[in-house]
Formats: C-alpha cells, sequence, structure tokens
C-alpha cells in the first residue's frame, strides 16, 4: 500500500527589493513515514513519491505503469528515508528556505513562510519543531537574528539593538495574542500597520523585550502550550 499523506508545502513571500531574483518561492517537504501510526504501520508500504533536485514525482498507485504527476519547485525537501544520499533534516531546510527568510527580515523586508497540508503532515515539525538538531525554521532564524546583532556589535558595526517579539494565533477566525498576560486575554485583536517604523502586523499586540536567544525560546515555548489546535 502506498500514502500521499505526508507531502507538506511552504510557501515563503517577501517584498524584497527589485533586485532579488525571486518574492515568492514554493517548496515541498516529505516526512517519513510513523509507523506507530495505525495507517502507516504496515511494513510493505512505499511512497508514491520521488523527488529529483527542483522536481517533485507522485506516482498513481492504482496504476504503477502511468507516467507520475510532475511538478517544479523552488525546494524539494527530500526527509522520508535518512540513508537516502538526498535527505535533507531540519539544518539543511534551514540552510535553504530558512536562510531567505533570515535575509530578506535583515534586509529590512516583511516576511511570512506559510506551511500547508493534511494533519500530520509535518507542519509544526517543520516551523517549530524540537530542542536542538530538531529545532525547526522559526527558531532557528530568531538564533540567527541574535547571532548576527551581537556579531555586528562586537565588529562594530552596529552601535546598539533592540528586539522585541510579538506571537499571534489565527484560529477559528479569531486573532489570539499569545504573549499576553492582561486578565481576560487580549481581546478580538486586528491585523494592521503597527506604525511607521514598525510597519504591518498587530497593533494591539503585546511586543515583548528579550535580550537572547534563550529568552525567545522560553517564550516559544510558552506560546505553544497556551495555542490552540484543530486537526486541518
Amino acid at each position: 500500500s502506498r500514502d500521499p499523506s505526508f507531502v507538506l508545502a511552504l510557501t515563503l513571500s517577501s517584498n524584497q527589493s527589485p533586485m532579488a531574483e525571486e518574492n515568492i518561492k514554493i517548496a515541498v517537504r516529505v516526512r517519513p513515514f510513523m509507523r506507530h501510526l495505525e495507517h502507516e504501520a504496515d511494513p510493505e508500504m512505499k511512497s508514491i513519491v520521488e523527488m529529483e533536485g527542483k522536481r517533485c514525482y507522485v506516482h498513481n498507485p492504482k496504476e504503477p505503469d502511468a507516467k507520475p504527476k510532475e511538478g517544479q519547485f523552488n525546494y524539494c525537501f527530500w526527509s522520508h528515508n535518512s540513508d537516502d544520499s538526498h535527505f535533507i533534516d531540519q539544518a539543511g531546510v534551514f540552510q535553504t528556505l530558512g536562510l531567505d527568510v533570515f535575509n530578506a527580515a535583515w534586509e529590512g523586508y516583511n516576511s511570512t513562510l506559510f506551511a500547508y497540508g493534511q494533519s500530520g503532515s509535518g507542519k509544526t515539525y517543520s516551523m517549530t519543531g524540537g530542542k536542538n538538531e530538531h529545532a525547526g525554521i522559526i527558531p532557528r532564524v530568531c538564533k540567527a537574528l541574535v547571532e548576527k546583532c551581537e556579531e555586528e556589535r562586537q565588529a562594530g558595526e552596529l552601535k546598539d539593538y533592540d528586539i522585541k517579539i510579538s506571537i499571534v494565533q489565527i484560529y477559528l477566525e479569531k486573532i489570539t495574542d499569545l504573549l499576553c498576560t492582561k486578565k481576560g486575554g487580549s481581546g478580538d485583536l486586528k491585523c494592521g500597520q503597527i506604525s511607521e517604523q514598525y510597519g504591518w502586523g498587530c497593533p494591539g499586540a503585546e511586543r515583548v523585550p528579550v535580550t537572547s536567544y534563550n529568552d525567545i525560546e522560553y517564550n516559544l515555548d510558552l506560546c505553544e502550550k497556551r495555542k490552540g489546535v484543530h486537526a486541518t
């Protein structure tokens, strides 16, 4: 048997300068089978997806001899089998797509990384992940930002820096501030321009000062516990 439910798509959109090669990039990622799940426990199960370079091929299990459907993307991340030569781990995803997010942010441009796919396809793992080598794109970008600021400050290229973070969740068409400490919560937040300096976001959301990556990691962990979850 074969199962296509482990394919994840990631779309990066950034309003970079006209000199940028592309403002929208699309990546697909294939996760490994999770044998503890009943529908993936069959040891004979094989992937219907293959990847080669920037091309992704999807086979029809009912017509094994038919030509597979083919798509070309900016990145194809094969995370299905760690024994394969083209296997990509969390660090590999960051070094490509994640660095695109970081570089756009460092240059002062807004970036949006949107992960979509079925429940269990690997959205949360790719975006937030776990600890150490399992860290996802978001914590890795945050860590790179803090390290870059400190590196340039020590080199005298940056006099000082100030980092504040906001973390909100859009859930059931409602925006919730996951860093809000007010009794009764943040209320019904709206999107809009925060200020001329900070640009677009959620004006009513808390902007929490952080001085290290440990501060950011603490708040990410806190918000992970507070967020609502629902199957997609």
